[in-house]
């Protein structure tokens, strides 16, 4: 109806209740056949494999080069009968969501670009739970001005499919990239074309089978999302490495949260990074239970005062804090901590920390590190 999205429930295609294909609207409160497939201010609800159908008989009997927002979810299984045979169009922004039967994005292959929906989001994939493979969306390229998303497909393998996005840019929440609880996704190599800088977050988390962040080698810098997280490395089982993110030079206008990493032994990638801000937590560096961590010397290219507070907590293998030399001063979190040191069982110096100076505006939180002696670092600290 008007003021809504468009359901395919509505349209009239094939002279159905005797109303032809080249008078019916969907939802668009009347008006050519065209319209509603024209509008990108529309979108397009697909779901059930009927409203698939109906779409696709539209699609090929109009042949658009642009339609609004595509939002597919619920029942449909097979997307088949949306597939155009040598035509290109430009769809506004394209979800994909709590799909529980359809395997393959197989007929989607008319997708040649992306804008934004009114979230400024370019793509979602999500909650798909038999979504095995991307690659029919390998016609799709060029610059993305809104985020993208994909998380918790449980039987995605990989990325392949969007080789062909070179920029991605950022949603109403701040976000450009989440790829987040998918449970066999064990590579991001389908993002290897995307260069230059993520206008806001980038957020991996909770991707149990994810060695490396390989493919993400073109990020350039990273903005903050609305939480102020500028990356937010959580909950990745198996991750190794993240010397992928060698080329983000820079400040980074959030907070960086590396948490829950257990085969990450280093934070190599990370040398470009010459400042902090803090988050909505009032953290600016948290690195926590990433129980295979020697070294944080990758971090000696931050400068300067932390905003926010700086926390290290439980991560066993660590020795000392080696890499925050440049680190002047630290601000406070919203639980009054500057500085909180808990449970580093291998911990012995804190020399690291010899630049910080002047007084702090939180409290110093040092306990449950067995292995450091003394405080000497803190010298400066009033």
């Amino acid at each position: 109806g008007p003021g809504g999205g468009i359901d395919i429930d509505s349209l009239a295609i094939f002279a159905i209740d005797g109303v032809s294909a080249t008078t019916a609207c969907c939802g668009c409160g009347g008006g050519s056949s065209s319209a509603c497939v024209h509008n990108i201010d529309q979108t397009c609800y697909l779901r059930s494999q009927t409203d698939v159908d109906r779409l696709g008989g539209l699609l090929a009997l109009l042949r658009p080069t642009m339609i609004g927002a595509l939002h597919i979810s619920a029942d449909v299984e097979d997307l088949q009968q949306l597939r155009l045979e040598n035509h290109s169009m430009y769809v506004q922004s394209l979800h994909l969501d709590g799909l529980a039967r359809l395997a393959s994005l197989n007929g989607m292959d008319f997708i040649t670009a992306l804008g934004q929906d009114k979230d400024g989001v370019s793509l979602a994939i999500s909650d798909n739970a038999e979504l095995k493979s991307l690659e029919a969306l390998s016609t799709l390229r060029g610059q993305l001005s809104g985020s993208v998303s994909i998380t918790s497909n449980d039987k995605l393998v990989s990325l392949r499919g969007l080789d062909g996005i070179e920029s991605i840019g950022r949603d109403r929440s701040g976000d450009s990239l989440r790829v987040s609880s998918n449970l066999v996704l064990r590579s991001l190599d389908g993002l290897s074309a995307v260069r230059g800088k993520l206008l806001g977050a980038l957020t991996i988390d909770r991707n149990p089978q994810l060695v490396s962040l390989q493919g993400l080698e073109g990020i350039e810098g990273l903005g903050a999302n609305a939480a102020g997280n500028s990356l937010y490395l959580v909950y990745n089982d198996v991750l190794q490495s993240i010397e992928a993110l060698s080329a983000v030079q820079g400040e980074l206008p959030g907070s960086m949260i590396i948490n829950y990493n257990p085969q990450l032994s280093s934070l190599r990638g990370l040398e470009g990074v010459e400042a902090l801000d803090a988050n909505a937590q009032g953290d600016s560096l948290y690195l926590k239970a990433n129980t295979q961590l020697v070294s944080i010397e990758a971090l000696s290219g931050v400068r300067g005062k932390l905003p926010g507070s700086l926390c290290v907590v439980a991560n066993p293998k660590l020795t000392s804090l080696h890499g925050l030399e440049g680190v002047e001063g630290v601000g406070a979190n919203i639980n009054g901590n500057s500085l909180y040191l808990v449970s580093n069982t291998a911990l012995q110096s804190i020399k690291a920390l010899s630049a910080v100076n002047g007084s702090t505006i939180g409290a110093l939180t040092i306990r449950k590190n067995p292995s450091l002696a003394t405080l000497d670092g803190l010298q400066g600290v009033e």
